[in-house]
């Protein structure tokens, strides 16, 4: 597109970059959105561990320029960016905690559950050339093979024991 064509859209640079920050914003929601209230809590938060390693898989550039904001300080981000976050997060973080008060989901801090879950899928796209260069699986099977190792372990985690369980 010719710079001109792409001023007619965006007044400058900045608000360019900001489109993009909000666009990757709601595209990385999206799997957070369907966390939602269901029967089997365990399966969910895996199903949504499935849909963040997917989203690794398809979109590595958007989680790299989400991280490098933040580890920018989030300087050209702006609360109306970021409040959709925000405002979802909290929102999941009173599902998973209703789950665990229930017994539903082994107790668990619910702030760092979601922060370990987006470390460990968003990892594959964020140091991808990193993991390329170490693993000795090839780039077809790298996120299947890290959903089978991922869904596991957050399952033992969060299945509640038998002395948690609801009587």
């Amino acid at each position: 597109m010719s710079t001109p064509r792409l001023l007619y859209y965006f007044k400058d640079k900045e608000a360019l970059y900001r489109q993009l920050l909000h666009r990757t914003i709601t595209l990385w929601l999206g799997p957070l959105h369907m966390l939602t209230d269901t029967d089997d809590p365990v399966d969910e938060v895996c199903a949504y561990i499935g849909r963040k390693i997917e989203m690794s898989r398809k979109f590595p550039r958007e989680s790299r320029l989400f991280a490098g904001e933040i580890l920018q300080g989030i300087p050209l981000a702006s609360d109306d960016i970021f409040d959709p976050l925000s405002s979802v997060f909290h929102a999941k973080i009173a599902l998973l905690t209703t789950w665990m008060s229930e017994k539903r989901l082994a107790k668990t801090d619910p702030y760092h559950l979601l922060y370990s879950i987006w470390a460990t899928t968003q990892h594959y796209a964020d140091f991808e050339a990193q993991i390329v260069g170490l693993s000795p699986q090839k780039m077809p099977t790298l996120h299947k093979d890290a959903e089978a190792f991922l869904v596991p372990m957050y399952r033992q985690l969060l299945t509640p024991r038998e002395d948690e369980s609801v009587d």
